[in-house]
């Protein structure tokens, strides 16, 4: 496995700038054994905060989206929730753009709930998809396509204004400033989404807990993230360090959380590679989606 190093400022190192800062900072003595890196410290992951602001809020200052709509297809247009309403669902991880506005078109979502420890500055990003009163579903002006990522990287005012008119909404009901893992969870919802979030927290554990503490009874998840092997995740820590994802939980993990607490309604493992900039090499990983209904 080629050496890769992502500092906290989201810089790209490799070779023997990479073996180097491997070894003084890696996340090896943070792997338990048989499931990965499941949890780490909070200075651990104020780093990746770090990086993640710096992604959206200064490098991705006039992105559109998050792969949302790659996810939409992933999950097969979310046709396991053709013809269901939920009254009130809640996004963890949501990020500046959100799932729920593509999840939203495929079922009807009274009103919603964003959580995001960063959330307070995504408001103010310019392609933001929501603000403090509405969630601005993906239809229209809101879609990666060539006019919309044009439209929203040079006339972003002029973006903004229309996808606002245009674009049918979701009543938002709070915008959660916090980690998954400090949540309130004195509200109860009947769908919860988290979608590529797991990598991004400190404690699986506390989100698995959380998740289960406001999902109903009967209420339906819709889950995403990268899907490990163990002995894969000692490889990577040894060899390569990503300061903005410091969870790697191996799949074993993931399932029994899964298949304990929820009735499939959909799932599939797909096979997805990336080059990261400026570095000669394909990483190649599984990533889970799922959907279910909860069981207990």
């Amino acid at each position: 496995m080629k050496q890769i190093y992502v500092d906290k400022n989201v810089r790209i190192f490799s070779g023997e700038e990479a073996k180097r800062a491997l070894r003084e900072k890696n996340d090896l003595s943070f792997v338990d054994e048989g499931e990965g890196v499941v949890a780490v410290p909070r200075e651990r992951w104020e780093e990746a905060q770090y990086a993640e602001r710096l992604h959206w809020m200064e490098r991705g200052y006039k992105s559109i989206e998050d792969r949302n709509d790659y996810h939409e297809s992933a999950f097969e247009d979310y046709g396991a929730l053709q013809g269901r309403t939920f009254g009130h669902a809640l996004e963890m991880g949501c990020g500046p753009f959100t799932n729920l506005r593509i999840i939203g078109k495929h079922c009807t979502i009274e009103r919603c709930s964003l959580l995001d420890p960063l959330i307070g500055e995504y408001v103010s990003h310019p392609n933001c998809t929501y603000d403090r009163n509405n969630l601005y579903l993906a239809q229209r002006l809101s879609r990666k396509t060539i006019i919309n990522m044009v439209l929203g990287r040079y006339f972003t005012p002029l973006y903004n204004s229309l996808r606002k008119r245009l674009n049918p909404t979701i009543p938002v009901a709070a915008l959660l400033a916090c980690p998954v893992e400090q949540m309130p969870v004195d509200q109860t919802y009947d769908l919860v989404c988290i979608i590529n979030v797991i990598e991004h927290c400190y404690d699986t554990n506390l989100v698995f807990a959380n998740i289960l503490k406001v999902l109903k009874p009967g209420g339906v998840i819709v889950f995403h993230d990268r899907y490990y092997d163990h002995d894969e995740v000692l490889d990577i820590v040894q060899n390569q360090y990503d300061a903005a994802h410091p969870l790697k939980v191996d799949r074993r993990r993931i399932d029994s959380f899964l298949s304990d607490n929820f009735e499939p309604l959909f799932r599939q493992v797909t096979h997805n590679c990336s080059m990261a900039d400026g570095i000669d090499d394909v990483i190649a990983y599984d990533e889970l989606y799922f959907i279910g209904a909860r069981t207990r």
